[in-house]
């Protein structure tokens, strides 16, 4: 069960709440959160904890997703087959868009 799923739903039975109200409330602080990451190297969950952005750990991320790309790029080029091109184009978009977060942070 994905962490969001799972906060929902032991928000929603310790507090006695609607699920639907608790998610609406949930999706706004992930929303925020994710807003606060592009400009700020740290955040603070009230009762949970604070996450901070570590930049040499993150370049690093950013070499392993760079290195990967390359790598299933390559792959692509030498298949044949409809099905594994699908799947590695599926990946080489996903790891776009991590790419595409992580830059504004690295600069």
């Amino acid at each position: 069960m994905p962490l969001k799923e799972w906060l929902i739903k032991k928000v929603s039975q310790k507090l006695l709440t609607p699920e639907r109200t608790v998610e609406i409330i949930v999706n706004e602080q992930f929303t925020e959160a994710l807003k606060q990451t592009t400009t700020s190297n740290s955040i603070e969950f009230s009762g949970f904890g604070k996450l901070i952005f570590l930049r040499v750990k993150a370049q690093k991320t950013m070499d392993k997703y760079l290195m990967v790309k390359g790598i299933l790029e390559n792959q692509l080029l030498s298949l044949d087959g409809e099905e594994g091109r699908k799947n590695i184009e599926m990946k080489i978009a996903t790891l776009n868009k991590n790419i595409e977060h992580l830059k504004p942070k690295l600069r």
